[in-house]
């Protein structure tokens, strides 16, 4: 069983931009965790804590990079309702950043 959700090598080819970074290690985790819940035939304890770990990571770099709009979630009825309102708030802040990154920005503030 690996539980590592980003690699030592992922995190030396991160883009240095602190927004951009965040969104990159979002990805790269939900991705990886995905994977591993659809692909491995291990009980909920192994799917619980692959949840845990990614909201964990994802909430730490949003705090070590200054992102808002991240935080833990371990309030609501069941894990998969904390891990889908978690993922709400990543992929809204991940929005946001590609957004304000994006080719198109320009043309979006010129009207």
């Amino acid at each position: 069983m690996d539980y590592e959700l980003i690699s030592d090598d992922d995190y030396d080819t991160l883009p240095p931009e602190p927004d951009k970074r965040f969104a990159a290690i979002e990805r790269i985790c939900r991705k990886n965790m995905m994977a591993q819940i659809a692909n491995e035939s291990y009980d909920n304890s192994y799917d619980s804590l692959l949840r845990t770990q990614y909201m964990t990571i994802v909430e730490a770099t949003a705090e070590e990079l200054g992102i808002e709009g991240i935080r833990y979630v371990n309030h609501l009825d069941s894990t998969e309702d904390n891990l889908r309102e978690f993922i709400r708030q990543a992929a809204g802040v991940t929005a946001k950043i590609r957004l304000r990154n994006s080719s198109g920005r320009d043309a979006l503030y010129a009207c």
